[in-house]
């Protein structure tokens, strides 16, 4: 009986993990598939047409996996606010703690810079 409950469990979590890829790549699929399902709005920020909702705010909550929080604030790294990638985006637990970032940006490279897309190295093939 044990090996039978082994197999079960083992048959269980595989699924689990197949319907987690799915799920993943549906999501990446959305974000980088249909940006003609997208428009930027009027402070730059990229929409979905049919919701309306930020894509910075969605990629956010499939990287952590659940809704976001009120009050939690989404951040682009590189400041470019068109670049929705999972790697680019932090999130802050309120308005405050993200405007702590821009802050420490605009004492080490100026107030204009700390909200100005970084400027990307060019690399041996740019």
């Amino acid at each position: 009986m044990g090996l039978l409950r082994f197999i079960s469990e083992l048959f269980s979590f595989a699924i689990q993990v197949i319907e987690t890829i799915f799920r993943i790549l549906g999501s990446i699929f959305r974000l980088f598939s249909h940006s003609s399902n997208q428009y930027t709005d009027n402070k730059g920020y990229k929409r979905f047409n049919d919701s309306d909702k930020s894509v910075h705010r969605w990629a956010a909550e499939k990287k952590l996996g659940r809704k976001l929080r009120n009050g939690e604030v989404v951040h682009h790294k590189d400041r470019d606010k068109t670049n929705n990638s999972f790697g680019n985006l932090w999130v802050f637990k309120n308005q405050a703690e993200h405007h702590r970032v821009h802050q420490m940006d605009a004492n080490r490279h100026g107030k204009k810079a700390s909200y100005q897309v970084f400027k990307k190295k060019k690399g041996f093939f740019d």
